[in-house]
């Protein structure tokens, strides 16, 4: 959450209750509060422009996992309401990203820290967390390779259409990229839909074993996907 720069006590005060309020209520909606605390009733997620615009120059100013973390989550940032004007400040910081090199090999390391979960000849054998595995490491790819080339978009496909359109990827690694991430944000999706009517909590692991062969085949083609974009990394990167 954003508001205008202000020394006005009573600012915070109705911000911090609206944000608590709206957190509350989607708790009894049945959304967990996050466990990492990325909440807009956290004050470090709510804050004045110009603090936003601090924390966002900050965060190219290193690599470290605290920053990492901040910006993968502060720059996916999206204007859904109300009148303040905070698109063009940020984005314009987002844009300075190709001249961190810290920064952006910081991202590059995320982005293949998470091994594959494939097995002997890229088989998928037993449970895997798509979350983890599959979608957490597209995102990441997506962010370091639209960074790396100033591209401001904030979701995961658009970034990985945008650079794929400025010919970052080669051939069709990024539509590959794009239709791996779908396909396993729908399978995500179902197995949540599964949990629920069958009275579970829900969660991430999907047991490949129980997926009819289509699913499999797609999880597993989609896993290789996101497997080789992660090899080519390494010998992609952009001049920093």
């Amino acid at each position: 959450m954003a508001y205008a720069d202000t020394g006005d006590e009573a600012v915070f005060e109705y911000f911090r209750r609206v944000a608590e309020e709206v957190n509350l209520g989607l708790e009894r909606c049945g959304f967990a509060r996050d466990t990492h605390g990325v909440l807009a009733s956290n004050q470090q997620w709510r804050m004045s422009l110009s603090e936003w615009r601090e924390i966002f120059t900050r965060c190219l100013g290193g690599a470290d996992p605290d920053r990492l973390m901040r910006a993968s989550v502060a720059f996916d940032f999206r204007h859904v309401t109300g009148d303040l004007v905070i698109v063009p400040a940020l984005t314009d910081i987002l844009r300075e990203a190709p001249r961190h090199s810290r920064f952006l090999g910081g991202l590059a390391d995320l982005a293949v820290s998470i091994r594959s979960p494939l097995g002997f000849r890229r088989r998928l054998v037993g449970p895997v967390d798509v979350k983890k595995s599959g979608l957490l490491p597209i995102q990441n790819l997506a962010r370091y390779h639209a960074f790396a080339r100033g591209i401001t978009a904030t979701t995961t496909l658009e970034r990985l259409a945008a650079v794929h359109a400025t010919q970052g990827l080669e051939g069709e690694s990024g539509r590959a990229l794009r239709e791996a991430f779908t396909s396993m944000a729908q399978l995500r999706l179902r197995h949540h839909a599964d949990a629920f009517r069958a009275g579970r909590t829900p969660d991430n692991a999907v047991d490949s074993e129980t997926l009819s062969p289509l699913a499999r085949v797609s999880l597993q083609e989609a896993l290789r996907v996101v497997a080789a974009a992660q090899k080519d990394l390494p010998q992609r990167l952009p001049p920093l």
